[in-house]
């Protein structure tokens, strides 16, 4: 996998969009000045816990240490260029989807759940995609979720990346 200078994933749509090489403290991607903080953690694993609730149902609580907390700055226009990548990839799967119903349709296999599957996912992200995109303000969540999506690939051998609304979940339990 090939990083940029600052550890960022070069493969990513968002990196390849909107990443400038700059000096400064501003936004990791472009640099401009006008930029919030996010956070997203490293955890590892750390115990897992199964109660049995009924005679066919377990709840499984893990535990998760914290190993790294990972700050850096993003602006608006990069949060919203994710959601963005939110949109194209639920168009292709919405393609796809289509696609493998046509094909299965044309062959007289009954094979609809994929299809419909499919769609359901592709309609979800873009959803959130344009719900992302048209926020004046990106929320919190927002922003956690794109720098870890980004800075991912930098932050090998942590078996888990959660944002701080998942790692505050986790806590309360």
């Amino acid at each position: 996998m090939k990083l940029t200078e600052n550890g960022l994933d070069a493969s990513n749509l968002i990196v390849k969009r909107r990443y400038r090489p700059h000096d400064g403290d501003g936004c990791l991607l472009c640099g401009r000045e006008s930029a919030e903080p996010y956070t997203f953690y490293c955890v590892q694993k750390t115990g897992e816990k199964v109660k049995m609730v009924s005679q066919y149902e377990k709840q499984i609580t893990r535990s998760y240490e914290l190993q790294e907390t990972v700050t850096h700055k993003l602006c608006a226009d990069c949060v919203r260029t994710s959601g963005m990548s939110n949109v194209m990839f639920g168009l292709i799967v919405a393609v796809i989807s289509i696609a493998v119903w046509y094909v299965s349709y044309l062959i007289h296999l009954t094979l609809l759940i994929l299809p419909i599957i499919g769609l359901i996912v592709a309609l979800y992200a873009i959803v959130t995609g344009i719900r992302r995109y048209t926020r004046k303000i990106p929320t919190r969540d927002d922003g956690d979720d794109t720098l870890r999506d980004i800075l991912r690939a930098a932050y090998p051998g942590c078996a888990k990346y959660m944002t701080r609304a998942e790692w505050e979940k986790q806590n309360q339990s």
